[in-house]
């Protein structure tokens, strides 16, 4: 991760290490913009971003790329911290050429900018599904940020959202009925390039993740063959982070991707665990 009132650069040397000697193809790498809540993004701060993904690219590596504003939630309490809608917007838009110009060693851009982590759920401007429902405004404020991030990379590359059910209230659908099939995957639009990202794997019944999981898990079951499913532990529970449920889980939902930094209980348990 980085910040952006603190910087600090990838090493190319140390990506090559990450494969050399541990075959890890593809980094996470988070940017956390405190600094920019709001301001546009300076040239500065561009340059070093763009710096980044050339060094990724050199070390001949991809990337999952988030953009955030904070990562404290204050203990669940407002303000939360993150940008707003104008901010986001605007600095989507100054992203964008960077992420046209290296959309090729992405594997996946998160949605990101809403909230704390960039996960859409502690936010100050878009609703905060912890102290109120969502409103009418809240959810389509956050379709015009899905829709803008769509279109800031090519149209051949997929944004992965924290949860199904955001997908299902920005585009109006009914789950599991609507999940994409293989007569329409791939077909650029924006449903079959809104993919999807757990954050909270197996950590709990609902995995801090599902509002509905008898309609939503069938439908990231069903969508996630033809899009990127990937996102990392957050706490060790035996019930669920065992290492049979976890890869019962990891094939049902086809993942691509997983953060081999987090949950450190959770990995040593995969590590240590027997099948």
């Amino acid at each position: 991760r980085s910040y952006s009132n603190n910087h600090t650069p990838l090493v190319q040397s140390d990506l090559e290490d990450l494969y050399t000697n541990n075959k890890i193809s593809v980094i996470f790498r988070i940017f956390y913009l405190p600094n920019f809540k709001n301001s546009a993004l300076s040239n500065t701060y561009l340059q070093k971003i763009e710096a980044d993904f050339n060094t990724i690219r050199n070390a001949g590596l991809k990337c999952v790329v988030r953009f955030a504003y904070t990562d404290d939630y204050n203990n669940g309490n407002p303000p939360f911290g993150d940008a707003s809608k104008y901010w986001v917007l605007y600095h989507i838009n100054q992203l964008k050429p960077i992420l046209q110009n290296h959309a090729d060693i992405i594997l996946t851009l998160h949605a990101g900018f809403i909230g704390v982590w960039g996960e859409w759920y502690y936010s100050d401007f878009f609703g905060c599904e912890a102290l109120a429902p969502l409103t009418t405004q809240n959810i389509n404020d956050r379709r015009e940020v899905m829709d803008s991030l769509l279109a800031a990379v090519p149209d051949k590359r997929m944004v992965s959202l924290r949860t199904p059910e955001m997908k299902k209230l920005m585009y109006d659908l009914t789950i599991p009925e609507d999940s994409i099939t293989l007569a329409d995957a791939y077909n650029k639009t924006a449903l079959a390039r809104i993919a999807a990202h757990n954050d909270c794997f197996l950590a709990y019944w609902n995995d801090y993740t599902f509002a509905d999981t008898t309609a939503e898990k069938p439908y990231w079951a069903a969508e996630t063959r033809y899009l990127v499913m990937g996102g990392e532990t957050c706490e060790d529970n035996a019930t669920y982070t065992n290492c049979v449920n976890a890869i019962k889980e990891m094939k049902r939902f086809h993942w691509t991707y997983c953060n081999d930094s987090y949950h450190p209980d959770v990995l040593s348990r995969w590590q240590t665990d027997s099948i």
